[in-house]
């Protein structure tokens, strides 16, 4: 085969598809602006949470951390995880 014939005729793009953690992440800031979860709300233990998401314990940390950054939950003494979200009603 000659190098012109490997070329695609055709632009090839990547797809848009939310990771999963970007998704988990999605569900808890929803819950959280919905009123579900709210300040102070301690967050089940990651492993359940884990099974609630059916996913694995490091894209829910990965979620987690995320929110955490956005300054939506915090963790103290890593015990658990709790919503710190009253400033955003």
């Amino acid at each position: 085969m000659a190098h012109s014939d490997l070329e695609a005729p055709f632009k090839i793009t990547g797809l848009a598809r939310p990771r999963v953690h970007e998704a988990v992440a999605d569900q808890i800031r929803q819950a959280i602006f919905s009123g579900l979860l709210s300040p102070g709300h301690k967050l089940p233990p990651e492993r359940e949470m884990a099974e609630r998401f059916q996913t694995s314990r490091v894209a829910l940390r990965e979620a987690l951390r995320a929110l955490e950054k956005e300054g939506m939950i915090t963790i103290k003494a890593r015990i658990r995880w709790r919503c710190v979200c009253g400033r955003f009603r």
